[in-house]
């Protein structure tokens, strides 16, 4: 019991009744001056207290709203301090697992090949903020990347079963198909929304939706973050479709269409290469398919070209989105354009780093180059010129770990369904790794979302196959 809490008995009770009581005298102390505050206070424990029961539960409601962006809360107005409603959550649900593991409650933590190259990023990010040049900027920055890593432990240490992370991955291909259908009203709706739903005298808390009314659907994101939340939700969606038998598999196929459709609608080319380059190695990694891979990548570009011409029927302007498709992803010199806007921060990027001699402009200093530009739309040129070569190799370190463990896991898996999810797993993680090259920074949350679950799966797959040869061993015994 003693090595499963890393408590003792003895000790829990009081240590429980500690923090009761702690909680009780400060409620009863703001109520003298405030009622109504303690009254939220009071509320606010009982939901925290609920929350260390089960804390799983409030964990959740996070994968939901990790992509309904929709609800900003910008600090002093400014666009480029803001956070939605899954950043605090996520913080919340971290303290809720912290408290009900440090009383005993929940499992010990399953450490992972990459703790350590991450938590020595975030510090080595944290300690660069000294030399930004926009510190509060620097400070805000390593907040949301912080709240992304403490996803990633969440998803770790709450999916430790098969049936949760089926449950996860059904509320993640969930929340996708809503924001499927949101890209087709979005191409419908006339209506661009900016709306302040509250304000004080510096903060605003807004509901936006729509930005570019009438060519790039969107759903509660962005075209391009809703792009890149399809892609890897149709991989998951594979993985149903790849594990499922029957009439199961006919009702995937559609919805994995309709998602797909929904994800061109967009016209965010990083997305869609990405999802091929996934597909791509699910054809390496599937017998099947590597033997038939020509008649296969026949029909996936058939799909491409089918599915592109429908995305543009609601709104009957495929021509206008060819052009725009062209020029944004040929135009290299054109700043106007997605590729040529990408190039030219790249480049400033990368003079940014040597003047820095390779440190590192610090968190959030990227941006005294870029203005009024506050995102290269590259994943790893954040990491390398805010954190420099050292950042570059701890982020590398990470995933290069993460790689190692999910296709060593997958080579020892001996369960033909398990083998099947590794198989399509892997395959969106090459997804998740080329989307950074052409998609937003490293605080995107389901990054840390879908990189946790590769390590759930890992954990499962090796109790599953432990229990399996115990089980195997009192047989031979018998």
């Amino acid at each position: 019991m003693t090595g499963h809490t890393g408590l003792s008995p003895e000790r829990l009770p009081a240590l429980r009744w500690g923090l009761f009581a702690l909680a009780g005298i400060g409620i009863s102390a703001v109520s003298l001056t405030s009622p109504g505050v303690a009254l939220l206070l009071c509320a606010l424990a009982a939901v925290f207290l609920l929350s260390m029961a089960k804390p799983h539960l409030p964990y959740f409601l996070v994968i939901p709203l990790m992509s309904f962006i929709s609800i900003e809360f910008r600090l002093w107005g400014d666009p480029k301090f803001f956070f939605n409603l899954a950043e605090p959550l996520t913080l919340f649900c971290f303290l809720a697992w912290w408290t009900a593991r440090g009383a005993g409650l929940v499992r010990p933590y399953r450490r992972t090949d990459g703790d350590l190259p991450i938590l020595l990023l975030l510090l080595w990010g944290w300690a660069s903020i000294a030399w930004s040049s926009e510190r509060l900027f620097g400070a805000y920055y390593m907040i949301m990347f912080s709240v992304g890593v403490c996803l990633f432990f969440l998803t770790v240490a709450h999916l430790d079963t098969f049936r949760r992370i089926r449950a996860a991955l059904i509320f993640f291909v969930g929340m996708g198909v809503i924001n499927a259908a949101m890209c087709f009203y979005s191409l419908l709706s006339n209506d661009t929304v900016e709306e302040t739903i509250y304000h004080t005298s510096e903060h605003f808390v807004l509901y936006l939706f729509n930005p570019e009314a009438m060519l790039r659907g969107q759903g509660f994101l962005h075209p391009l973050a809703t792009a890149y939340y399809l892609s890897l939700t149709l991989m998951v969606l594979l993985g149903f479709l790849y594990t499922s038998r029957s009439y199961k598999r006919l009702l995937l196929a559609v919805l994995s269409f309709f998602v797909f459709v929904a994800m061109l609608t967009t016209l965010s080319k990083g997305p869609l290469l990405s999802l091929l380059c996934g597909l791509a190695v699910f054809t390496l990694m599937n017998a099947k398919m590597k033997k038939n891979a020509l008649i296969s990548w026949f029909l996936i570009l058939a799909l491409v070209v089918v599915g592109f011409a429908l995305s543009r029927v609601p709104t009957d302007d495929f021509e206008k989105a060819l052009d725009y498709t062209s020029k944004t992803s040929t135009q290299t010199n054109d700043e106007s354009s997605s590729l040529g806007s990408r190039i030219r921060r790249w480049k400033v990027g990368v003079y940014a780093l040597f003047e820095t001699y390779g440190m590192g402009t610090g968190s959030g200093g990227f941006y005294s180059y870029i203005k009024p530009d506050f995102a290269f739309d590259n994943v790893y040129v954040h990491v390398l010129v805010d954190y420099g070569f050292i950042g570059m190799w701890l982020y590398l370190w990470f995933l290069a770990a993460a790689a190692r463990r999910f296709i060593e896991t997958y080579r020892k898996c001996t369960r033909e369904h398990f083998r099947k999810w590794m198989q399509i797993y892997i395959a969106g993680f090459a997804t998740l790794l080329l989307n950074g090259v052409t998609s937003l920074t490293q605080a995107f949350l389901p990054i840390w979302f879908y990189i946790g679950i590769g390590y759930a799966f890992v954990y499962v797959i090796a109790r599953e196959s432990r229990e399996e040869n115990e089980n195997g061993k009192v047989v031979c015994q018998a």
